[in-house]
């Protein structure tokens, strides 16, 4: 830790111990990417070597139209086969390879892959936001769990859900121009201004892989959605800083109780959750949180630990409306809304989406 006035700046170290998926809404069809089912490998083309190349062999309209024609031959096949193009040529082009785990084979028709957010200069990274988002999600179900919210009939207040995070979170009084004073409850005042964590240092392209989407229900049985993506690997160091600005944390949201949080809120959701499935707890333990996409419901929201025991019934009467096929409103009988779990595989081994351990150092 290094301080520096009111600013207590930290080393933030995320341990990746599942896949981490933060997409950036775009997708690799499967004609925009080489896959060698021998080594199991996908490659990505530098596009600017291989359209140059396609210009000066005269191949352009005959890529055209293997793009527009609706046929099952992958990328690969149409180089290698159609336009006889040596493989030392395609390597040349290759910008990344990444271990296609458990994802594809070659004797499926090849799925589209979401890809991996990336910066200005083409490298995969974190935002520190989808960080900053998860910690939040953490600290204030860690505060509901501790103090539950009641209306003055001791009620829990139902037709308010949201307005908690003005008794938690916006608490600041802010004085604005010509003296006037923002009063707390207002989101300008929301005290995680005093938080700030940085984007990652880029993450090599050695570290993704590939993964497949599956929901695991409750009795063994497993449902492959035709997903792809490109992730982060287990057992990847993703590093950044925090820094918190103790002038408006005030103490109240230290390195310390951000841990505690953390150990709270992932015992509960071990014990909620993931303990019911067979490969749920797997890789979690009091330093985790869940981070990206593909982490399921329960860990992207506050419901659980605001509603308390009414949890189940709400979530399955909000799920059942919003996704009418999927007959959420026989969850209450399974005895957890959603009932199925967010998990992937890869080299053979089955993981939730998204686990990290945090060290703040």
């Amino acid at each position: 830790m290094r301080q520096e006035g009111h600013l207590q700046v930290f080393d933030l170290i995320l341990e990746t111990r599942s896949p981490v998926f933060i997409g950036v809404g775009k997708s690799y069809t499967k004609k925009e990417y080489l896959f060698d089912p021998r080594n199991n490998i996908v490659s990505f083309l530098d596009e600017r070597l291989f359209f140059a190349y396609l210009a000066e062999h005269n191949l352009a309209d005959a890529y055209e139209g293997y793009i527009l024609q609706g046929t099952s031959r992958n990328l690969r096949d149409f180089l290698l086969n159609v336009c006889r193009v040596p493989q030392a040529e395609i390597n040349r082009w290759t910008r990344c390879r990444i271990n296609a785990g458990d994802a594809l084979d070659d004797l499926h028709t090849l799925k589209e892959i979401q890809r991996f957010i990336r910066n200005g200069n083409d490298q995969i990274y974190v935002p520190g936001s989808s960080i900053k988002g998860a910690l939040r999600t953490v600290l204030l179900k860690a505060m509901l769990l501790q103090t539950p919210p009641k209306n003055p009939d001791g009620n829990l207040p139902f037709d308010r859900y949201g307005s908690f995070e003005e008794t938690y979170f916006h608490t600041l009084s802010l004085k604005r121009d010509r003296n006037q004073i923002v009063q707390t409850g207002n989101p300008l005042n929301s005290i995680l201004q005093g938080v700030r964590i940085s984007d990652s240092l880029p993450v090599p392209d050695s570290a993704l892989c590939l993964t497949r989407k599956i929901d695991e229900f409750l009795d063994d049985h497993y449902n492959q959605i035709n997903i792809c993506r490109e992730c982060i690997k287990p057992g990847t160091a993703i590093r950044c800083t925090i820094t918190l600005d103790q002038s408006v944390l005030q103490g109240k949201i230290t390195k310390e109780s951000i841990e505690d949080a953390i150990a709270a809120v992932s015992a509960y959701y071990q014990e909620t959750v993931t303990s019911r499935y067979p490969h749920g707890s797997n890789y979690m333990n009091s330093r985790t949180i869940l981070l990206g996409g593909g982490v399921g419901f329960q860990s992207k929201t506050v419901t659980d630990a605001y509603y308390g025991t009414d949890a189940l019934e709400i979530t399955s009467k909000v799920l059942d409306k919003a996704f009418r096929k999927h007959n959420h409103w026989k969850d209450p009988s399974i005895g957890i809304s959603p009932r199925a779990l967010k998990e992937t595989d890869f080299n053979d081994a089955a993981y939730p989406y998204g686990v990290c351990e945090v060290f703040i150092r």
